[in-house]
């Protein structure tokens, strides 16, 4: 289970001295920069150490306690989908993390999703910009890793740990286009504190 490795990283990283450190949990393909000319979504690749002091700038001057990079289905829709929102509240597989700052993940199974949703409401930033995406191959395509697991048990098994932890904000849906799977779904406006307009004060 991969959780009590992501746990221990804060551990390592205070012993040795590091201010900051990045978590990656998959097989990547590729990293590119996302963005609109004319109507259009545009990839492009870029020079990844610019990219990650980048986001370390972003995660100092954000405030956020982790930011992460963006996936390839964050930007499904093209330029009238998620891209409009120019971030999420989402924490998934390209961890900026700060040594100073650490959080523990929750749940053996889907600990990535359930940290954010259960951390979430407690009102920890987390944020992921719709800038610089990772591609990762398609999941369960590589075995070893949580692949035999899932393929043992099913994504319902994964999905019911998220759903324990932060029952008032996800459920279980199905993803995917003619071959649908169970998965996740996280509902943003249960999961996250609001900041109310001054003009409702009482």
């Amino acid at each position: 289970m991969v959780v009590f490795a992501r746990n221990k990283c804060f551990e390592f990283a205070a012993k040795l001295g590091v201010d900051f450190f990045i978590e990656m949990d998959d097989d990547y393909v590729d990293f590119r920069y996302r963005y609109q000319c004319g109507g259009k979504l545009l990839a492009r690749h870029l020079p990844l150490d610019a990219v990650f002091d980048l986001y370390f700038d972003f995660l100092i001057l954000s405030g956020a306690t982790c930011v992460a990079l963006a996936q390839g289905g964050d930007f499904i829709g093209g330029v009238d989908g998620s891209f409009k929102k120019r971030y999420s509240r989402k924490l998934m597989n390209v961890y900026f993390c700060k040594t100073s700052s650490p959080f523990l993940f929750y749940g053996r199974l889907n600990e990535d999703t359930t940290t954010y949703a259960l951390l979430g409401r407690q009102g920890v930033l987390f944020l992921t910009p719709y800038l610089f995406m990772a591609t990762q191959k398609e999941t369960q395509s590589n075995a070893g890793g949580l692949s035999d697991i899932y393929r043992e048990r099913g994504t319902y098994f994964k999905t019911f740990y998220s759903v324990m932890y932060a029952p008032s904000c996800v459920r279980v849906a199905t993803m995917g286009d003619g071959h649908a799977r169970i998965h996740h779904k996280v509902l943003s406006n249960f999961a996250y504190p609001k900041i109310l307009s001054e003009k409702v004060r009482k």
